[in-house]
């Protein structure tokens, strides 16, 4: 391009040059000859970038984490016109999308159609914009371009993957303590977890009919499958100290931990409610409800101004009956631990999974050792790890 203008000038100047020295109609006709080739062609190149058809589609918009997809773009030239130069560019890819798209010129005849293909894959979860970034062409001279900004932008969603953990450890004692908030189906009546005292809203098919004539009130019985009445899951989603990579690896792990933990409990018939800011959580009665964790696991940005004691302290505030509680964490404060620790005073089971983005600072270090003395069971996964090492 600029080529072309430098001769685009060298023309002009000779042509000046020629009306100076030989004021002939000749000579005028190539001055204005000159002076009007720009103007005509910056009007076909209008023309041809607004009769230029761009459509975009992508093959499956819902894909699992690690998969492949294909974008297409269709672009169809409508006018008579040859368009000597199309480009189309891409914006910047985000880190843990990968693309084969880099910015592509063409030339493309009247009429003509044509189909580009690029692959998509994503080594992290998450929503992703892809999409053009602009859509540009030349005139006819090189002399000029013209861009137009292409906001037809697609998502890409990208779902984390589901692991199957083989163990996943909490409390098989709580039932008698914990508040029932679900209707507990396929239980195994013929094994008896423990007995309790009658409660207004018991079913009276739980009633403990030869124990309950021996103490002269009424027992309840509870079933193994009941047991594990509710499992509360805690997903740190503050923002994160780190570098870029290292935050987008530390987040995939939080959520990959929180689905395998949310999917496990489902299956064994354990009811999950799943806290991801100050009192905003989705709740899961049976293995039918997995699509909402799933969902939420997908769609989830870790922006919240709130940090995870922010979130802990609402439900610690509410004094709930004891229960299970899975906490996935990538900051350690003094605030964090002494929540952890009433938590822990009050007859909750509580886990917590540490998972850090940045190096460990001492501080980290420090509550996370005394929470292990506490006595609550604590683990600190790397962001390279394979969950099923700990679970």
């Amino acid at each position: 391009m600029i080529k072309n203008r430098i001769f685009y000038a060298f023309l002009a100047a000779i042509s000046f040059v020629l009306v100076y020295f030989d004021n002939t109609r000749t000579a005028y006709a190539m001055l204005y000859s000159v002076l009007l080739l720009p103007v005509a062609s910056i009007l076909m190149a209008v023309l041809s970038l607004w009769a230029l058809q761009v459509t975009d589609s992508v093959d499956k918009e819902l894909i699992l984490k690690g998969e492949e997809t294909k974008y297409r773009i269709n672009i169809k030239n409508m006018s008579f016109l040859y368009n000597p130069g199309v480009t189309l560019t891409f914006p910047k890819s985000r880190l843990g999308l990968s693309s084969t798209a880099r910015a592509t010129t063409f030339s493309i005849s009247s009429h003509e159609e044509r189909e580009l293909s690029f692959i998509l894959s994503c080594k992290y979860r998450g929503v992703y914009d892809i999409g053009l970034e602009s859509v540009q062409t030349k005139d006819f001279l090189g002399l000029f371009s013209l861009k137009k900004r292409w906001k037809g932008k697609r998502q890409l969603v990208v779902y984390p993957r589901v692991i199957e953990l083989d163990n996943l450890p909490l409390s098989l004692n709580l039932m008698n303590k914990s508040y029932s908030r679900y209707a507990m189906r396929e239980e195994d009546y013929s094994a008896i977890s423990d007995v309790r005292p009658y409660e207004p809203n018991d079913s009276m098919k739980r009633i403990h009919w030869k124990l309950s004539a021996k103490r002269n009130f009424l027992i309840v019985k509870n079933f193994e499958t009941s047991a594990l009445n509710s499992t509360a899951i805690f997903i740190d989603s503050g923002k994160m100290e780190g570098t870029p990579p290292d935050i987008v690896a530390a987040e995939d792990k939080l959520i990959e931990i929180a689905v395998a933990a949310g999917y496990w409990c489902l299956k064994k018939q354990i009811p999950v409610d799943m806290h991801y800011s100050v009192r905003r959580f989705v709740s899961a009665a049976n293995i039918m409800d997995f699509d909402k964790i799933y969902s939420l696991a997908a769609f989830l940005e870790f922006q919240y101004d709130s940090q995870i004691a922010d979130m802990l302290l609402p439900f610690l505030n509410e004094k709930t009956n004891p229960l299970n509680i899975l906490v996935l964490a990538s900051t350690l404060t003094d605030e964090f631990f002494d929540i952890m620790a009433r938590l822990h005073h009050f007859g909750h089971h509580v886990i917590l999974g540490y998972v850090s983005s940045s190096r460990e600072s001492g501080k980290n270090r420090e509550i996370f050792s005394m929470l292990l003395d506490m006595g609550l069971l604590c683990m600190n996964i790397d962001i390279g790890d394979d969950i099923n090492d700990y679970f």
